[in-house]
């Protein structure tokens, strides 16, 4: 999870995806996955670096202080949702299985 002054995100971020098979993997999933997390995703390959990212970001930081009990609601949310939807996923992953 990374806090700005104007954005929140929830970050699923992968230093070691050179072949781009494990973000290939959720990526032809990327509609259900979406669907069960209820947000769009912003799906990142990192070109020239082994890093890909998947991120889901809420426009609202540290500066709204007002609703900091509804931005750390959604964060921890986001983070439950994305180790349901992702856990599962990578740990099931043959390209997981090579990286261990």
């Amino acid at each position: 999870m990374s806090v700005r002054r104007d954005a929140i995100q929830v970050n699923l971020n992968n230093e070691r995806d050179e072949d781009r098979r494990q973000f290939e993997s959720l990526y032809l999933d990327r509609a259900t996955i979406q669907s069960a997390i209820g947000e769009s995703l912003s799906w990142e390959q990192k070109e020239g670096r082994k890093k890909t990212a998947v991120r889901a970001t809420l426009s609202r930081g540290y500066d709204d202080r007002s609703d900091w009990d509804e931005q750390h609601s959604w964060a921890i949310e986001m983070m439950q949702a994305f180790e349901r939807e992702f856990g599962t996923r990578l740990r099931a992953s043959p390209a997981t299985e090579r990286t261990r």
